[in-house]
């Protein structure tokens, strides 16, 4: 049978864990700026099943983030419990800075270094996506308009308004013969 000890985070394990965990989160934010890349010219192309594809990629690789992001936590409440320079920050956020500086001093700079790495993929990843949702709205709000516009020139009786809904307009005069 294992002993508690066994099971102990310790910085050196930590160090190790914390090192596949970099990794993990490195593959995932490259595989995120790829499918990014594919978003936006999919979207410059104005192809519908490119773009359709792009966005479930897009979907796949942040339910994977979120996966790691679940390990990350666990490590983190594991050395929360077991490393007191972590476990002193209790109710404040611990990031992964934290966890690089409960390391081996050794490690420290090759982890500390991996660890800015992933931050700024991160930090990019959410500026090109807001960009891209910026640009889907403007998108979207284009082919409204000019589906109002198609509405609006189609419709004969000029039921339709400048906003392309139904207004309140003129009287429309129509007849029926039924007598013959």
């Amino acid at each position: 049978m294992n002993s508690p000890s066994q099971h102990k985070l310790t910085p050196e394990l930590l160090a190790d864990r914390l090192d596949g965990l970099l990794s993990e989160l490195g593959a995932q934010y490259e595989a995120l700026h790829k499918v990014l890349d594919e978003h936006r010219l999919s979207m410059l192309s104005g192809e519908p099943t490119a773009l359709a594809k792009a966005v479930e990629c897009e979907r796949q690789v942040m339910e994977r983030l979120s996966g790691v992001d679940r390990h990350r936590r666990e490590l983190t409440a594991s050395a929360a419990a077991a490393i007191d320079q972590i476990g002193a920050l209790r109710g404040k956020p611990v990031t992964l800075t934290h966890l690089v500086d409960a390391t081996p001093g050794h490690r420290r700079a090759d982890l500390a270094s991996r660890a800015q790495r992933v931050r700024d993929m991160a930090e990019n990843a959410a500026q090109r996506s807001q960009a891209l949702r910026a640009a889907t709205a403007d998108v979207l709000s284009h082919i409204e308009g000019v589906m109002r516009q198609i509405g609006h020139r189609m419709s004969h009786t000029a039921t339709y308004g400048p906003r392309g809904v139904v207004e309140a307009g003129k009287a429309v005069v129509s007849a029926l013969d039924a007598r013959t």
